[in-house]
């Protein structure tokens, strides 16, 4: 027995020494993973009911609808009357995080699809960044370090609406976070391409799904590929290869994206400025330190090029290329009719990857460069969990289960995961199912934020209640205050 345990020591050490690299970054990855799921444990993902937190119930009847509704007939897109009193869904909403809901809730319950789909772009980013920096050739550790830098972007709380961290994502803008852990991924991808002449078509149906995830990456996505054609070696064939890639992109988009160009007139313009009360809004606490090594790393990484102590490295301009992009369009985005803040989170993004690559940089000189990941592994879960506050307490929070035929004010309650909001207030407690809610103090819109959630399977819900705000908000004019805003949401449990 002690002869065969020595003997599959021998064989596991030597089996470590063969595949040092490759074994460190399935423990780091796995450490990764477990804890992002010591956040989002198992039983918030298995319960049958539905999150909540900012708009994300408001997206659980979509999903729904698709199932039952459109996709028997054929259809993506169509028209959904139990929303801001009849809408086309997903006309000018993106469908592919919706089309995955469905097709995980043919294997499991629709809520428990919605819940794993929802957190998708978190989980996926880790691995998203890992293998975009290993397409970009640089070698062991640095994809592992990017990968595990991803944390401290995902768990800051600086902000729950600007997209791709955890609270963003939980406020509903799962689709964004998708994207952009899809825009992350073919960053390298089309590098890699580019280098290997190849991958014409992976790029352009990464491209497609980059889109039909969110329009905000999308455009981050495409503008960020224009580095490729600034610079003079291979001009006309980088030109003809991205020529190719969005060829493909918007051809596989057009069924899509055409019918929402041609009425996007009928749309509402959203284009608000946010206002800022502080820099650390902007670069909040947990990302100082990978913001600081970016830009003294990268400073260094020119001083060195200057005086040809080191080659140049053009997949830095990349990155930089990328963040000066995200905020070209920050302050541009009021006058295209865009909301400014949704790119300052690809900017936050970068800076990660970049300190990854200094560090990288860094650790070659050092004869024990494989223990630089194992180091900094404990080091950036400590500094993540030391500035993680209202996180903890709300992953997930849960609608009470609205199947039940013993419906009564306390239905309405839901748990919100963003605590600092405690200006809210109901207005109407003693009617089931219907909420109206005042907009939190300081808010852009003077006006009472108003939200009704009526579920479709609401027992004793208040009708004509529901028909007057239904009546308000269809009868909303240009003639109306600018700010005046009436959100009407129904939600199904089931």
């Amino acid at each position: 027995m002690l002869k065969l345990l020595n003997d599959t020591m021998k064989i596991l050490c030597r089996v470590l020494r063969e595949y040092k690299s490759t074994s460190i970054d399935i423990l780091i990855l796995i450490t990764i993973f477990v804890f992002l799921l010591s956040y989002f444990t198992p039983d918030l993902f298995l319960s049958l009911n539905i999150p909540t937190g900012g708009d994300m119930p408001s997206h659980y009847y979509p999903a729904k609808y698709l199932k039952d509704v459109l996709l028997p007939k054929g259809r993506i897109v169509g028209w959904m009357q139990g929303n801001y009193a009849g809408f086309p869904l997903f006309q000018v909403y993106f469908p592919f995080p919706f089309l995955l809901m469905v097709l995980l809730s043919y294997a499991i319950p629709m809520q428990i699809a919605f819940k794993i789909i929802s957190v998708l772009g978190v989980f996926s980013l880790p691995l998203c960044s890992y293998f975009s920096i290993k397409l970009m050739h640089y070698k062991f550790p640095c994809s592992i370090i990017g990968a595990l830098f991803t944390l401290p972007f995902l768990f800051m709380e600086a902000n729950s609406m600007w997209g791709g961290n955890i609270p963003s994502t939980l406020a509903g803008e799962f689709a964004f976070s998708i994207g952009m852990s899809l825009s992350v991924l073919l960053l390298g991808t089309l590098y890699h391409g580019m280098e290997k002449r190849g991958g014409v078509l992976l790029n352009g149906a990464l491209l497609f799904f980059v889109g039909f995830s969110h329009a905000y990456t999308l455009l981050f996505s495409v503008f960020t590929s224009a580095f490729f054609v600034i610079t003079r070696k291979d001009f006309v064939y980088k030109l003809k290869y991205l020529f190719k890639v969005y060829t493909l992109a918007f051809l596989l988009l057009s069924f899509w994206a055409i019918p929402l160009i041609a009425n996007i007139a009928y749309t509402t313009n959203f284009n608000i400025i946010w206002k800022m009360d502080s820099f650390f809004e902007v670069i909040p606490v947990i990302l100082i330190p990978f913001v600081v090594v970016s830009v003294m790393g990268s400073i260094a990484h020119i001083y060195f090029y200057r005086t040809k102590k080191e080659p140049p490295d053009p997949r830095l301009g990349y990155f930089w290329f990328g963040i000066a992009i995200s905020i070209l369009f920050y302050f541009s985005a009021n006058k295209i009719g865009v909301v400014d803040i949704r790119f300052l989170p690809c900017m936050q993004l970068l800076f990660t990857v970049i300190a990854a690559v200094i560090i990288y940089k860094s650790s070659k000189y050092t004869k024990l460069q494989w223990m630089v990941p194992l180091l900094l592994t404990p080091l950036v879960l400590l500094w993540v969990s030391k500035q993680v506050t209202y996180i903890p307490g709300g992953l997930f929070g849960i609608l009470p289960d609205l199947n039940r035929r013993n419906c009564g004010p306390s239905s309405t309650k839901s748990t919100n995961i963003y605590k600092e909001r405690k200006t809210t207030r109901e207005l109407c407690t003693s009617i089931p199912h219907c909420m109206i809610q005042q907009a939190p103090l300081g808010h852009l819109n003077p006006f009472p934020f108003l939200q009704a959630v009526l579920p479709l399977k609401a027992c004793t819900c208040n009708l004509p209640l529901a028909l007057l705000l239904f009546f308000i908000y269809s009868q909303r004019s240009p003639r109306w205050p600018r700010r005046l805003s009436l959100i009407i949401r129904t939600q199904n449990s089931t």
